[in-house]
């Protein structure tokens, strides 16, 4: 008699045990939350990128939104996010079946991976909106110092700017140009025959010419006479 309630509770046992491993309630709830925090912070940075559309005076040079590949996996990201979204508001009350956490796992299992895509993206559109970006430099104008093909950086954070600083301007045109500064508000230039002088003095040359005739020999005017203007 005692050895049939012994198995009998062995028995008992080994079926609470059974039902435990068979409710994955406590797991599901554990992995949607994480699921569910990885698909609101795809949602916020793809917000922060697609908002520096909108705002951001630098979006020519903005390499993430440039590039085909970025692009098309951030829009996988955000489908995805959108999806185990609506599955998990679809299956919100149903955390003890098997298949259901199994679909939860799947999904934060794939985000993480993907997740990380528009969180880089955003911080590289973040800081080409605000600090620094990226560029390379089309020409041969400001040679020596920089040359057709440079990668480079720029700053977005100066705002006052001292004689012979290199600045990049937008033209007209719509192109960039990278130039040096050499006259300053109130500075009186010349340009005569090639001479180029800043209040009377002359600014030295020497450069021009020097790399293999890839710039021109001689400075000359743009408007009126070529040998001469002043600003």
């Amino acid at each position: 008699m005692i050895n049939d309630l012994e198995d009998l509770d062995n028995v008992k046992e080994n079926l609470d045990d059974e039902a435990i491993e068979k409710d994955f309630t406590e797991k599901t709830i554990k992995i949607r939350k994480k699921l569910l925090r990885k698909i609101w912070v795809v949602f916020g940075s793809s917000f922060i990128i697609f908002g520096s559309l909108l705002f951001d005076k630098y979006n020519d040079f903005d390499v993430v939104l440039e590039s085909s590949l970025f692009r098309s996996f951030l829009y996988l990201t955000i489908i995805l996010s959108v999806i185990a979204l609506f599955f998990s508001l679809k299956n919100k009350l149903k955390y003890n079946e098997s298949k259901v956490y199994k679909r939860y796992k799947g999904f934060s299992e794939a985000l993480d991976v993907l997740y990380i895509i528009p969180i880089f993206m955003a911080v590289i559109s973040l800081s080409n909106e605000f600090m620094v970006s990226p560029s390379f430099i089309d020409g041969a104008s400001m040679e020596p110092n920089y040359h057709d093909g440079d990668d480079i950086l720029f700053w977005h954070l100066n705002t006052d700017y001292e004689k012979y600083d290199v600045v990049i301007l937008k033209a007209p045109s719509g192109d960039y140009w990278i130039k040096r500064v050499i006259g300053l508000s109130g500075d009186n230039i010349i340009l005569e025959n090639g001479i180029v002088s800043v209040n009377g003095i002359k600014i030295n040359q020497d450069f021009l010419g020097i790399e293999k005739g890839s710039i021109d020999e001689s400075t000359e005017c743009r408007t009126g006479d070529a040998n001469y203007c002043e600003f």
